[in-house]
């Protein structure tokens, strides 16, 4: 894993989880991340939390976790 820009992010990105548990890990699209710009307080990348699905069950998953797929 590599960290991930997240101006390459939307929703609707297809992503790579990987599921520090090793239970879920998987393809995934964003559902739904945090406005960045919104935001007021200074964020850590690794703090960023961002809601992924794939159709059968959704996540809440840090960025640092997840790969892009091109």
């Amino acid at each position: 894993m590599k960290n991930i820009d997240i101006q390459e992010l939307s929703i609707g990105t297809k992503v790579y989880w990987h599921d520090p548990a090793g239970e879920t890990s998987g393809i995934y699209e964003i559902l739904i991340m945090p406005d960045i710009e919104m935001t007021n307080e200074k964020l850590e990348y690794d703090d960023l939390i961002l809601l992924i699905g794939d159709g059968f069950g959704k996540a809440e998953v840090f960025i640092s976790e997840l790969d892009i797929l091109y």
